[in-house]
This record gives structure tokens, C-alpha cells and sequence, in this order.
């Protein structure tokens, strides 16, 4: 892998099959190496290590996948592939995330998070992985889980998400903003019906009666 410029990248997914005849169903990735079927072998194996790395949660909400759930787990690019293709298979640069997150109106291809946005192709490791280049909190260089945690209770149809913050990170009300983490939260722990009520309140005093800080 080292060999390869991911930077200025062109296809390498042989053209022609063993027996030398072209292929029925060559590669159409336009020269964009995640796309590309020379990496298929190897994105499931990065999947596989992510998914073990991050205890199957997407790393920014850390929501918990089941494991029937591989097709909605994404690969995540925490600095976006189509600009900084160098890092594309960079192991600083992949998380695991929920589509929720990795998508649409949250990250998606979003560059406004970046300090040093790059520029004309002057790569850099001490500026593109600098922690001081990220406004919020780098999923793989710092671990969100670290920083805060979910707490999820699912009581027939009654459910209660909240989240705890653990450890105090100048990045912690960016990343919540960024990543719009307060909609997550939903219920109360007096809906979750059939709690006995000493134990509603051991969780109210354990999960909900600490100070914020985002």
C-alpha cells in the first residue's frame, strides 16, 4: 500500500482477466481509489478492524449497531476522501460511523470543521493531523468515548437517551453543535413505565443530576 500515490491516483484493477480477454465488467471508479475494485478485499478488512476498534458504535453519536447491521455501518473519512485523497486508506483518517452522522445535513462532505483546509495538493502530516486542525473532537486521535458517553434504556416501547459528559474538552460544545447531538436525546426516565420507583431515582442521581459543560 505504502507504493501506491493515493494522491495522484489511477486505476490499477487489471484490465484483462487471466485467460487475457478484457473484462466483461471493468472498473468505472474514475480513478478515485476508494471506489476502485483493486480495494474491495481491503475495505472489508478495515470495516472488520473499525468495527472492533470502536466496539461497533459510530464514533461521533455512539449509537450501537447490532451485528446484522453491517450494510448501514459506513466507513468514515474523518477528513473528506474527495480532497484529501492521499489519506483515503490512511488509518488516522478512518472512523466508524452511522449514516446519520456520516451523511446528509450532519458531516456529509462539510470542510468548515477543518482550520488548514488543503490547498493545491501541499499535503502536510503535521498540519493535516494536528489535533489544533480539527474543531471538533478527532474520533480516532482523541476518541469521543472518552469525552462522553450515551446512556440508552429501552423499556418495551419507552425509550430514554441522554448523554453524560465524563471529561471536559474544549471541542466538547462544537462537536455537540457540529453533530446535532442534543436531537438524539429523547423520553424521560419517569415514561420508561414499569420502573420501580427507587431505581428511576438512582438513575436520575447517577445520569441526569451532574453539571454541564457543553
Amino acid at each position: 500500500m505504502s507504493s501506491i500515490d493515493f494522491s495522484n491516483y489511477q486505476c490499477i484493477y487489471p484490465k484483462l482477466t487471466l485467460k487475457g480477454e478484457p473484462r466483461a465488467h471493468p472498473c468505472v471508479c474514475k480513478n478515485k481509489p476508494w471506489d476502485c475494485k483493486s480495494f474491495k478485499g481491503l475495505k472489508q478488512q478495515i470495516k472488520k478492524k473499525l468495527k472492533a476498534d470502536f466496539d461497533l458504535r459510530c464514533s461521533y453519536c455512539l449509537r450501537k449497531f447490532s451485528e446484522d447491521e453491517d450494510i448501514i455501518v459506513h466507513i468514515e473519512h474523518v477528513l473528506p476522501k474527495d480532497v484529501y485523497t492521499k489519506y483515503t486508506f490512511d488509518d488516522r483518517n478512518l472512523a466508524l460511523s452511522c449514516p446519520r452522522c456520516n451523511t446528509g445535513s450532519q458531516k456529509g462532505t462539510r470542510v468548515d470543521f477543518i482550520n488548514n483546509l488543503l490547498s493545491n495538493k501541499n499535503y502536510d502530516d503535521s498540519v493535516d493531523f494536528s489535533l489544533d486542525n480539527y474543531l471538533f473532537i478527532h474520533p480516532v486521535l482523541e476518541k469521543n468515548i472518552n469525552f462522553y458517553q450515551l446512556i440508552s434504556l429501552d423499556i418495551d416501547k419507552d425509550v430514554f437517551r441522554r448523554y453524560k459528559i465524563i471529561n471536559y474538552h474544549p471541542k466538547l460544545r462544537y462537536t455537540f453543535k457540529f453533530f446535532n447531538l442534543k436531537r438524539i436525546e429523547v423520553g424521560s426516565l419517569d415514561s420508561c413505565m414499569g420502573i420501580p420507583r427507587k431505581q428511576i431515582e438512582r438513575l436520575k442521581d447517577k445520569y441526569l443530576r451532574i453539571p454541564t459543560q457543553i
